[in-house]
């Protein structure tokens, strides 16, 4: 009765759960699910918010090689984030065959800059 895609689905919800938790962040409520909900503002432009951070991530599975950042989810998290007053940030995770997952945040290179001097000013 199930298709491949509630298997991705699990999957994804799985991935974005333990990325969420590893930076101390919460899941936002039927980001980017539920057809009644596309467009909402509460929910669009984000998979998880901390107290600095708002995140979209997006996961490839282990026979992608790559993927793509479109601007438009760059923007969207933009967005969300001015809405929340914190950071834009993109979560990657990369996954391979044998069940391993390899994660990346990519954030604004104002913010980089931001953390670099206060990790130079601790040194």
């Amino acid at each position: 009765m199930f298709d491949q895609n509630h298997d991705r689905y699990k999957k994804s919800n799985r991935t974005e759960k333990r990325f969420a938790a590893r930076i101390g962040a919460k899941l936002q409520p039927r980001s980017g699910g539920l057809a009644w909900g596309k467009g909402d503002a509460t929910t669009a432009g984000g998979d998880f918010t901390s107290n600095t951070l708002h995140v979209e991530h997006k996961r490839a599975e282990p026979q992608t090689k790559s993927i793509g950042i479109q601007r438009k989810w760059l923007r969207q998290v933009t967005e969300g984030a001015k809405r929340r007053n914190r950071m834009p940030a993109m979560g990657l995770t990369f996954e391979d065959p044998e069940g391993h997952a390899e994660d990346w945040l990519m954030i604004p290179l104002e913010f980089a800059e931001r953390l670099l001097a206060l990790l130079e000013d601790d040194a």
